[in-house]
């Protein structure tokens, strides 16, 4: 079974980012919003999620979560935060 349900890592994402679920779910391409679904989409995938369930959730397509998951790189830091404050229970 998996460590955190989606809802959950959107809590530790809503924690570091201030973004809830609804509003990531949301139409809007401000920046906050894209880290934060960016943000989401990573952390979601380190904990063995697919990118069709994680598209589902944030009501996109998944090649908008298969583009996501390919920028990992820039956003090793914002992952590591969310996963600590999920791993801290906020």
């Amino acid at each position: 079974s998996r460590e955190f349900t989606l809802s959950k890592i959107a809590a530790g994402v809503m924690h570091v980012f201030g973004v809830t679920a609804i509003e990531m779910r949301r139409k809007g391409k401000d920046l906050r919003l894209l880290t934060a679904r960016r943000a989401f989409s990573l952390v979601a995938k380190e904990y063995g999620y697919r990118g069709k369930e994680i598209s589902k959730f944030l009501g996109r397509d998944p090649s908008v979560v298969t583009r996501y998951l390919r920028e990992r790189p820039q956003l090793e830091a914002d992952i590591e935060m969310v996963i600590k404050a999920l791993k801290d229970g906020k």
